[in-house]
């Protein structure tokens, strides 16, 4: 561990938990050196450079110079510093609890390549160039590259905030002073033909027909696609959301704060085909939470569409989409989404229009959908939804 430390532009010292009073001194040189410090009674601390090289010779000597001192000699009390992946954990305890749950989930999965990329290592010790280095290292994934990289900024900030860093040492900032760039992430949404939008609406109704599927994953897929909302903003409606007299859905807490979208006929159509559950809040119930032993379980959305994703793909015949820069791809449930915005722009919505129908919170996160004209929010939802449900059933 002592062999991970890094110099930086000032020295810098490191604390043993249990010896209180022992440390090891970085200098700017990279020059590594143990020492003591003991507090005398009625005089100012006293500071001993020790003349061990390893550890254990450290300890040793440093219990022979307390001995020396007397019992009357107190060492000072010193908060050790913490390995890198103590201060990962941390994080993650104190900083996750504070974002989304779909950001909680991304964070988590950055965190353990952060994690292991500085093990054993002191956050001080820690500069722009490993930064760097652990960039580079991950070139392949180039958008968790980003993730873990921003991310880790957050964490030395927080190091500084816990004392385990110098104020204003974050090695991010140098990391941008040497003049490094995230890479370029290419982006991933398709645009789905009529093809297959026929093909996917086709193998909803046979799965539906043949009984062997539950109605509500075949409800999700419909109403993602209808909706062009986020997953999790319609996989956990509650009945309690819906609005008939204003035919609007209402949300106290999106990615983008309290949120409302009309709706549509298409999306009604689907609602109004759920059998609501007794005690169950929820229009598309999962396997609920688990409970104690004997007890029933606790009612729960479904978490998850990803295996009735799967079968829906083989169903509709479909291994692979081209996205927008002609790479050849798996369909992801995000590309719902994509649909609804894709289909707005084809109608010639605009760019405000959109952006209210997939609950963005700026307009510059819908260009790639920007057309000239104006509409009204539920006229639109409709004339979207409609044209949507006539390509699943082969309309066009």
């Amino acid at each position: 561990m002592i062999a991970g430390l890094r110099p930086e532009p000032r020295k810098y010292y490191v604390w043993d938990l249990k010896n209180s009073g022992l440390g090891v001194r970085i200098g700017v040189t990279g020059l590594v050196a143990f020492v003591l410090k003991v507090n005398l009674p009625g005089r100012r601390s006293k500071w001993i450079t020790l003349k061990a090289k390893t550890f254990l010779e450290a300890v040793k000597e440093y219990h022979l110079k307390l001995a020396d001192y007397g019992k009357e000699v107190l060492a000072p009390e010193h908060r050790a510093d913490k390995l890198w992946q103590d201060v990962v954990d941390d994080f993650e305890t104190e900083h996750l609890q504070t974002v989304k749950s779909t950001t909680a989930s991304t964070y988590r999965s950055a965190l353990k390549h952060i994690r292991e990329a500085f093990r054993d290592r002191f956050p001080r010790g820690i500069g722009y160039q490993d930064l760097w280095k652990f960039h580079r290292s991950m070139e392949e994934n180039p958008r968790q590259a980003n993730v873990c990289i921003r991310l880790s900024g957050m964490i030395f900030d927080r190091c500084e905030l816990w004392g385990l860093r110098d104020r204003g040492t974050n090695p991010l900032d140098d990391l941008r002073r040497a003049k490094w760039k995230p890479y370029p992430e290419d982006r991933r949404e398709v645009e789905l033909s009529d093809d297959y939008l026929e093909k996917l609406g086709g193998a909803l109704e046979r799965m539906e027909a043949s009984g062997k599927e539950s109605p509500y994953p075949i409800a999700a897929v419909r109403l993602l696609f209808f909706l062009g909302r986020r997953k999790r903003e319609v996989l956990d409606l509650e009945w309690t959301q819906i609005d008939l007299k204003t035919r609007t859905i209402r949300w106290k807490d999106t990615k983008t704060g309290a949120a409302s979208a009309p709706l549509n006929d298409a999306a009604w159509e689907v609602i109004k085909s759920l059998d609501r559950i007794e005690g169950n809040p929820y229009l598309l119930p999962g396997e609920g939470r688990k409970a104690p032993k004997g007890q029933p379980r606790k009612p729960a959305p479904i978490q998850d569409i990803t295996k009735f994703w799967n079968r829906l793909l083989k169903e509709a015949g479909i291994t692979t989409v081209t996205d927008r820069n002609g790479i050849e791809r798996r369909p992801y449930r995000h590309d719902l989404r994509h649909a609804h915005g894709d289909t707005a722009a084809g109608l010639n919505m605009s760019q405000s229009a959109i952006a209210a129908l997939l609950g963005h919170s700026q307009t510059s996160t819908t260009d790639r959908y920007s057309k000239p004209r104006t509409d009204k929010r539920l006229e639109a939802s409709n004339t979207v939804a409609g044209d949507l449900k006539g390509k699943l059933r082969g309309k066009r």
